[in-house]
C-alpha cells in the first residue's frame, strides 16, 4: 500500500549555463521519517509553469494528497486548484501503478473482499475506445510519419491527431474539441501528450496547417489505404441530373 506521510510542493531555482537565464521548477515531494531522520522523496515533476501563486502551492499539495488518500475535504478549494489537483493526482496514480509490482497470488492465497457499490467514486473518467481504434488505423497507414515529413513538429503532430480523431469521435467546433480533449477524452494518455498545456489558439493554428497540406495528405492516405488494406483503385460515376431536377421541382 502507498502511504503519503506529508506532501508539499518544492520550488527550485535553476539557471541555464549558456544564457545565465534563471527559471523555476516545481516538484511534488513526500517527506517521510526514517531511522536516520526525516527524508524527502520526489513523487512527481510538475514542470516550470503551473500557473499557481506561491501562496497557493500548499493548498494545491493538500488537495492532491486528499485525492490520493481518499480523504474528504472540508476546505472549499478554487476551481483552478481543484482542476490542477485532479490532473497531478491522476499522473501520480499512474506513476505509482507503473512502479508498484503486482504480487501474483496462488489459489490458496487469493483474498476475496466485499465491495459496497454505492461507495465507488469515479475520478476524472475518460473515453479511450474509439480513440484507441483510430490511433491503430493511423499507425497502420503511417500518418504520423507523413506529417513529420511534411515538416510538422512533434507538438503539431499530436495536435493534428487530436483534430483528426476529434472530428471522427466528437464532431464539433475547435472550441468544443478543445473542451473534449481536456475534460472527456483519454487521447492525451494514449499518445503521452498533455493537452492541458495547449491552448485553443494552437488548435486553430494546426487546423490551418492541415488545410495547407490537405492535398498531399489526401493523396498519401489514398495510396496508403490501398497498400495496407489491398483496396482496389475504383472510380464511381454518379448521375446527379435526376436528383438536381427533383430538388428544383420540390
Amino acid at each position: 500500500m502507498f502511504i503519503i506521510c506529508f506532501m508539499y510542493i518544492r520550488k527550485t531555482k535553476k539557471v541555464i549555463p549558456e544564457t545565465q537565464k534563471a527559471y523555476f521548477v516545481y516538484q511534488l515531494v513526500e517527506s517521510v521519517r526514517t531511522e536516520r531522520g526525516p527524508r524527502q522523496r520526489i513523487l512527481l515533476s510538475l514542470g516550470s509553469d503551473i500557473d499557481v501563486i506561491d501562496e497557493d502551492l500548499k493548498l494545491l499539495a493538500n488537495r492532491i494528497e486528499e485525492i490520493i488518500t481518499g480523504a474528504k475535504s472540508f476546505y472549499p478549494y478554487s476551481e483552478k486548484i481543484e482542476g490542477l489537483a485532479e490532473v497531478y493526482a491522476s499522473k501520480l496514480l499512474q506513476r505509482i501503478s507503473k512502479t508498484t509490482p503486482m504480487t501474483e497470488l496462488t489459489e490458496e492465497q487469493t483474498d476475496y473482499q466485499s465491495i459496497d457499490m454505492q461507495t465507488i467514486e469515479q475520478q476524472e473518467p475518460r473515453t479511450v475506445g474509439a480513440e484507441h481504434l483510430l490511433l491503430h488505423f493511423i499507425s497502420q497507414v503511417g500518418l504520423q510519419k507523413k506529417l513529420r515529413e511534411l515538416g510538422f513538429s512533434k507538438k503539431e503532430v499530436a495536435l493534428s491527431l487530436a483534430m483528426i480523431i476529434g472530428r471522427a469521435v466528437f464532431p464539433a467546433s475547435e472550441r468544443a474539441t478543445y473542451e473534449w480533449l481536456i475534460h472527456r477524452s483519454g487521447l492525451g494518455e494514449l499518445i503521452d501528450f498533455d493537452f492541458h498545456k495547449t491552448s485553443l489558439y494552437q488548435l486553430y493554428k494546426v487546423s490551418d496547417l492541415l488545410l495547407e497540406h490537405k492535398s498531399d495528405i489526401e493523396k498519401y492516405l489514398a495510396t496508403a489505404e490501398q497498400t495496407v488494406y489491398s483496396y482496389p483503385s475504383t472510380m464511381i460515376l454518379y448521375d446527379l441530373t435526376n436528383t438536381y431536377s427533383a430538388l428544383n421541382l420540390h
